[in-house]
């Protein structure tokens, strides 16, 4: 009776946990501008791309700071885990100067992207922190 019991309710769990799963809370996509401020830096993210049809998908687009101008941004989307990773790269060089990972929030009126990002080179290189956030069309 024991292992009856036990085991109704591990197949109940099981069945709880894949239903939560099947369908993502995470944004399915990140196209768009996105307001950041990296490490007390103001810049502006516009992913301009997001193509593939896995589970995480490429992307590209531009990083623009205030201070130092714009750069190119190559790296992955994944929607079924808010997972998000990008390249910085020169403009002039296409050299990688900065490396960005980070999570979305679950998609509302604003959607949240946070991390850290590993700065490359000089003038200061270290790990540091970034946040953005996409205000949801109306």
């Amino acid at each position: 009776m024991k292992t009856q019991v036990f085991l109704c309710t591990a197949a109940a769990l099981a069945l709880s946990v894949g239903a939560a799963s099947a369908a993502s809370p995470w944004p399915v996509s990140v196209l768009g501008a996105w307001p950041m401020s990296a490490n007390q830096s103001t810049l502006t993210l516009t992913i301009t791309s997001q193509t593939g049809t896995t589970t995480c998908m490429n992307i590209k687009g531009t990083l623009v700071d205030t201070v130092g101008g714009p750069s190119n941004i190559v790296g992955y989307y994944c929607p079924d885990s808010g997972k998000i990773s990008f390249l910085r790269n020169s403009t002039t060089t296409g050299l990688t100067f900065q490396a960005f990972t980070g999570n979305l929030s679950y998609p509302g009126t604003t959607t949240y992207m946070a991390g850290v990002f590993e700065q490359e080179g000089q003038p200061t290189p270290g790990e540091y922190d970034f946040f953005a956030e996409k205000r949801a069309s109306k």
